[in-house]
């Protein structure tokens, strides 16, 4: 089910700046899915090249890029890693997280209108 109105998503620019594989892969369809238009850059140099085609209207990150990623740009990010959390039942594996999908393309969505900005 898509969380996000597709008509205000549509033709939303995101910069998808992941080093993990994986997680470019299911962030770049589920922000396509609800109709918006994703760049991915799986390093800061291809980010640097990928920021010049820009504008953006919001880029997704991680924590240890945001310093790179606001050297470069000033459209607003949104830090995936801020959506994983720990299962509740699986106290006895480290490896079992889980990502809160809805939360997290509500803040893209958010962060895209300007309806949530980090204060300075």
């Amino acid at each position: 089910m898509n969380q996000t109105d597709p008509i205000s998503a549509s033709r939303r620019q995101v910069l998808l700046c992941l080093t993990n594989p994986k997680a470019m892969t299911a962030l770049n369809a589920a922000l396509t899915d609800c109709g918006m238009a994703v760049t991915s850059a799986c390093s800061i140099n291809e980010f640097r090249q990928a920021s010049a085609a820009g504008p953006y209207d919001a880029v997704v990150t991680t924590t240890a890029m945001i310093r790179d990623v606001r050297a470069v740009l000033q459209s607003p990010i949104v830090n995936v890693e801020t959506f994983i959390f720990a299962a509740p039942d699986a106290a006895a594996t480290a490896a079992a997280t889980r990502f809160d999908r809805a939360a997290f393309l509500a803040r893209v969505t958010a962060v895209m209108h300007h309806d949530h900005r980090r204060l300075s």
